[in-house]
């Protein structure tokens, strides 16, 4: 735990040191907290192929609504910029089934009654219908239409504020860098928290795609360090999270001489033609260059940037009560703090520790038709109550809190705890907001 408790310090002085950037979306762009996103509605006309080139000029894609809320803005959005005209959005129909434009499935939908109907057999891109429909039920639905028509357009982009060096890639919403300077594993991962990330984690193919262009501007003719190393055994990312992508080059990893624990790329131009940019594993005293992760800067003024989450958080050491509490997160463009998992149960506790080690603070679960849930609507997969909790003593103990670290009972110090609703308590809150400046 102390460990971590360092890594916290360090973020939030990080934090700290980054507030009064100016930081946001690009120009005509607007921000969602939900996604993390900016996005734009283009009122011009133009093909879906030449929508997507604009977009990517933009340093992102046709915008991809994978929720209700997402959906609710874009429309908004488009309605502002035109409410009579169509819009197309991030979604095709590729070898016969309809994807988003990043690849990921399609999980929800809100296509119009009949849609899509593929009419004419080349209706392959999505679009909005306009507002101003004559057909009611059609309003703003989404609909099949051919990729040569001439529509409007939404983009999504990520928000500007990346560490000076760093790259953004909306896919991860994070920011990146390849340092052409050779260090040890060890040194390598030293720089990146000092810069308030980690080494790189290229979880699927399109990070690593990103990080390998990335390695390749900065010098294609060494090795790159990124965040993974052999650990009792098994290879994990530096966050612990398990392997579930991966590119070795042809015969790795091979551990040869028994000490190659660390992975790096293998430069661009390697004589091998099918090592090339390939993942290996390398002795982790070697010298190489390395890549860096970090989240975008810029939480709002108070708040703590947590990379594991991408999010913003802050302790508040005010007493109210879990409505007020909840009042004044939304004031800051988020909820109150949801700990899904043990890193950033731990993140909130050392947190609201640093703010008041001695009182209870309010976080966003509470207890609704019988069961815990987080505010957001989330169901409850990792808990960490105290002994003997939640217990509802006196039948109206709904909200949750964090004991204090002071607490006499030594098991219930920092743990979870049911408590009513009225009680005035501290209060952590988290949001994605960038401020604007």
């Amino acid at each position: 735990m102390w460990k971590f408790l360092l890594y916290v310090a360090a973020v939030i002085a990080w934090s700290k040191s980054t507030q009064g950037v100016a930081t946001g979306c690009p120009d005509g762009y607007s921000y969602l907290a939900h996604t993390h996103m900016c996005y734009r509605a283009y009122a011009r006309k133009n093909t879906y192929v030449q929508a997507t080139t604009i977009c990517q000029a933009d340093g992102g894609t046709l915008a991809m609504p994978r929720d209700g809320t997402t959906n609710d803005f874009l429309i908004a959005l488009k309605n502002t910029a035109n409410p009579s005209t169509r819009f197309y959005f991030g979604l095709d129909r590729r070898d016969g089934s309809w994807n988003y434009v990043d690849g990921g499935e399609l999980s929800y939908t809100d296509w119009g009654v009949g849609e899509p109907n593929n009419e004419g057999g080349d209706e392959h891109c999505a679009d909005y219908l306009p507002a101003t429909h004559g057909v009611t039920h059609k309003k703003d639905k989404w609909n099949d239409a051919p990729c040569s028509k001439f529509a409007g357009f939404i983009c999504e982009t990520g928000p500007i504020g990346c560490p000076d060096g760093y790259s953004y890639l909306a896919h991860t919403h994070m920011c990146y860098r390849a340092y052409d300077r050779e260090n040890t594993y060890v040194q390598a991962t030293t720089t990146c928290q000092a810069d308030g990330g980690t080494l790189a984690m290229p979880r699927d193919g399109t990070t690593n795609d990103f990080i390998i262009a990335l390695k390749n501007t900065a010098n294609p003719s060494t090795r790159f360090y990124f965040g993974l190393d052999r650990r009792d055994g098994s290879w994990n990312y530096v966050d612990g999270g398990e392997l579930s992508y991966t590119d070795w080059g042809v015969g790795e990893p091979n551990n040869e001489g028994g000490d190659e624990h660390c992975a790096d790329y293998l430069p661009a131009t390697h004589d091998v033609t099918h090592k090339k940019d390939k993942w290996n594993d390398a002795p982790c005293s070697k010298f190489a260059g390395f890549i860096c992760e970090t989240g975008p800067i810029g939480c709002p003024d108070g708040y703590s940037y947590l990379a594991h989450t991408r999010m913003c958080y802050r302790a508040y050491d005010r007493e109210n009560t879990y409505v007020q509490a909840t009042t004044t997160c939304q004031a800051d463009g988020g909820t109150l703090a949801m700990p899904r998992d043990s890193t950033t149960n731990d993140f909130l506790i050392a947190l609201k520790n640093t703010a008041n080690p001695s009182t209870r603070f309010y976080f966003g679960l509470d207890r609704r038709d019988g069961s815990w849930n987080y505010v957001d609507g989330g169901e409850l997969s990792y808990t960490d109550w105290g002994v003997g909790e939640p217990n509802n003593e006196g039948g109206d103990e709904h909200c949750a809190d964090y004991l204090p670290a002071t607490h006499d009972v030594t098991h219930k110090k920092d743990k979870w705890n049911d408590a009513p609703c009225s009680k005035f308590a501290g209060f952590i809150c988290e949001t994605g907001n960038i401020p604007f400046e």
